[in-house]
């Protein structure tokens, strides 16, 4: 059960960090790749429900009360971050909370993420 729950947390933790990356604009659009498939738009926020198949995240807007949740959404959204150290650190924390909350907690530091990424996504700019 815990490591499925961290499994679907670090997978969409990856795909929130991969959401920040699509927002420069590496080679979405080469020239040297004229019949690139398709172009990227800019999507100012990203629904949870896109890529979240666990719990509401309506019921984990107070994720900024928890300290280590605070801490823990801006390291897993971090740039220089390697997936394998993400979902470590995912598991570590998973770890630390009593399995009756660890639902709750899990979907708390998704929560965090998603916010702090899209919040990212908003102040930065396509050239």
């Amino acid at each position: 059960m815990l490591h499925r729950l961290v499994s679907r947390l670090a997978t969409a933790s990856t795909v929130v960090f991969c959401a920040v990356f699509a927002t420069t604009p590496i080679s979405a659009k080469d020239a040297s790749t004229p019949d690139w498939p398709c172009i990227w738009r800019k999507v100012m926020e990203i629904d949870a429900a896109t890529i979240w198949d666990g719990p509401s995240v309506d019921t984990a807007k107070d994720w900024q009360k928890d300290e280590a949740i605070r801490n823990l959404s801006a390291y897993v959204i971090s740039r220089r971050l390697k997936p394998e150290d993400m979902e470590a650190a995912i598991k570590k924390f998973a770890e630390s909370v009593p399995e009756a909350s660890r639902d709750q907690k899990l979907t708390e530091l998704f929560a965090g993420s998603l916010s702090r990424t899209n919040n990212e996504r908003k102040h930065r700019q396509i050239e």
